[in-house]
């Protein structure tokens, strides 16, 4: 759904599903723009020379890969589900769409060409925001909840 006169890129990392997905990708005609990179040890430096995630989720437990995105300056397009929603509290740490709508999601990626002021401001917010859960925020907030219990008895 993407407008072919941009040159854009698809690498996915992981696993699940990959005979689907790719036979999807050859049904499009997409080989040259979608790479299914697989299991990768690296996925960080991946992440670090790439514009944006795409985060297309039905289902999330604590969205781990968003505040991992998010604190090395990656800004994140991310679906609209209860836990993404509930980790961001509605700021605009990252961009939302609907995962049952795929033109939401074509129409966000093709409004963030060619706007890289507004992928700066959503990069240094998303530093900030992914700061309340860096390794020690959450060492010295797990510290207190147990003083806390302690406390109580």
């Amino acid at each position: 759904m993407l407008n072919t006169r941009y040159p854009w890129q698809l690498l996915i990392c992981g696993t699940g599903e990959e005979d689907k997905v790719l036979s999807r990708i050859h049904e499009l005609g997409l080989t040259e723009s979608i790479r299914m990179l697989g299991f990768r040890n690296d996925v960080y430096s991946i992440m670090a020379a790439s514009d944006l995630l795409v985060l297309p989720s039905w289902k999330e437990g604590m969205p781990n890969v968003v505040l991992e995105a998010m604190s090395i300056g990656l800004p994140c397009v991310i679906s609209k589900i209860p836990a993404h929603v509930s980790l961001l509290g509605g700021d605009d740490f990252a961009t939302l769409f609907d995962p049952s709508d795929s033109g939401d999601l074509a129409r966000i990626l093709e409004g963030y060409i060619n706007k890289q002021k507004e992928l700066e401001m959503m990069s240094m917010k998303g530093i900030d925001f992914s700061k309340k859960y860096s390794p020690l925020v959450l060492t010295k907030r797990y510290a207190q909840f147990y003083n806390d219990l302690l406390l109580l008895k």
